[in-house]
């Protein structure tokens, strides 16, 4: 069965997530699991209830209800072997806000703590197609193995198709090189159905934009960072979040 995590502190970035989460398992079918997380200002039963009631959850699926007993994200780890969980996703503030524990350095702790992949939710109101996974590379020479077998569990997880993106450096050999050293990659790791991509690294953002537009990509994954990847690939998780065209996968804890 196929076990979904979602993180919930009942702010507006929770019901984001809450919402993609529960579109994912009426799409996919599983069982998905509600991790309330405490905060200061601890929510009555019918300031919950109300919560809940707004967000039109999947009833027809397996629904279950956790809380994590003060100790997140300290006790996440524990949680997903527990309940066997395949995939967590939240909604985020790209601010740190008083109203939220989801922000940028909680994914950065998750990634950390756990070896399945963490999806950043994009507020797309439920109207996810899940077929397509853009995977964004910085390095030809270094792929990391963990990174495809992350995005690949991912890609099984939804059956969706992976496209590869490379970003493509001043002295970076010519664009046929390129691919044929992508072909190498896709072939070498069993991702035989994969579209090969390129953009330049001066035209970055741009190249996402329509890369994402032209595949119909409903999730952006971004892989790890080196010294020189770390700035730019920051750029491109800046621009998804803000422009919520899909949702965001940075395999930074692999």
């Amino acid at each position: 069965m196929r076990n979904v995590l979602v993180l919930n502190d009942f702010s507006d970035q929770s019901k984001i997530g809450i919402t993609y989460a529960n579109a994912v398992i009426k799409k996919m079918g599983g069982h998905l699991l509600i991790l309330e997380i405490p905060r200061d200002n601890i929510l009555n039963k019918a300031d919950k209830d109300l919560f809940y009631s707004e967000l039109s959850l999947t009833t027809q699926f397996q629904l279950t209800f956790l809380n994590t007993r003060h100790h997140f994200p300290d006790d996440i780890e524990k949680i997903v072997n527990d309940e066997d969980i395949h995939l967590i996703i939240m909604g985020i503030s790209r601010e740190p806000t008083n109203n939220s524990m989801l922000d940028v350095a909680t994914y950065e702790n998750l990634l950390s703590k756990v070896n399945i992949p963490v999806l950043i939710s994009a507020n797309l109101n439920g109207n996810i197609i899940l077929q397509d996974i853009g995977f964004i590379l910085s390095d030809i020479n270094n792929v990391s193995t963990k990174e495809i077998q992350r995005v690949k569990e991912l890609s099984n997880f939804l059956n969706a198709k992976i496209h590869l993106l490379y970003v493509m450096g001043n002295n970076e050999p010519n664009r046929i090189e390129v691919l044929k050293a992508l072909e190498e990659i896709a072939n070498r790791n069993n991702l035989t159905s994969s579209t090969l991509n390129v953009v330049h690294n001066d035209r970055l953002l741009d190249g996402v934009k329509s890369f994402s537009s032209r595949k119909n990509i409903d999730i952006i994954s971004l892989s790890g960072q080196n010294s020189i990847w770390k700035d730019k690939a920051a750029e491109v998780a800046n621009e998804v979040l803000e422009n919520q065209f899909c949702s965001l996968y940075w395999c930074k804890g692999v």
